[in-house]
């Protein structure tokens, strides 16, 4: 068993294995089970970590429900698993973070992530392809006048721009 950021066990995705029995490497209650196992996107990025707020290079896959992070790409098990349902995205300014071209995963209850780009164009790439997966998983709770998101349950979001931390959009 691998342990996650939280230091919970999972157990271990061999991506060869049949798909039945590697949708259960890591099974958080917003996986659903008939989603395809072949990632939506995958790519490094660079994630701050939850205890001692290092920021570490991670290989990032994007799947219909999830956010799952490995240490390096040929790894089978995540080092973590981010469940994306009731979740919202966010860019954050260099001023809040520290860092340029980062984004936020925040949820009301649950930790919040810090995820760091290479590229502009990467930045925008992964938001876009992060908030559809949200969206796809259906509308959630509003998070409230002080929680910028993007999700189409919110009043703020405009089809065809994702409206970013500071005011400024990405073109869809």
């Amino acid at each position: 068993m691998a342990l996650d950021d939280h230091g919970s066990s999972s157990p271990l995705l061999d991506r060869s294995e049949s798909t039945a029995s590697a949708l259960a490497w890591a099974r958080p209650p917003q996986w659903d089970s008939t989603s395809a196992l072949a990632p939506l996107k995958g790519g490094y990025l660079v994630k701050q970590g939850e205890r001692y707020k290092s920021w570490k290079r991670r290989w990032f896959e994007l799947y219909p429900s999830l956010l799952a992070y490995f240490k390096t790409e040929p790894e089978t098990s995540p080092k973590g698993v981010i469940p994306l349902r009731g979740r919202y995205i966010v860019a954050i300014s260099p001023e809040d973070s520290g860092r340029d071209r980062c984004f936020a995963l925040s949820h009301p209850s649950e930790r919040t992530y810090y995820i760091q780009a290479s590229s502009a164009d990467e930045l925008a790439s992964w938001m876009l392809a992060i908030n559809a997966a949200i969206e796809a998983l259906g509308p959630t709770q509003p998070h409230g006048p002080a929680s910028p998101r993007l999700n189409v349950a919110d009043k703020s979001y405009v089809p065809g721009s994702i409206r970013l931390h500071g005011g400024s959009e990405l073109p869809t």
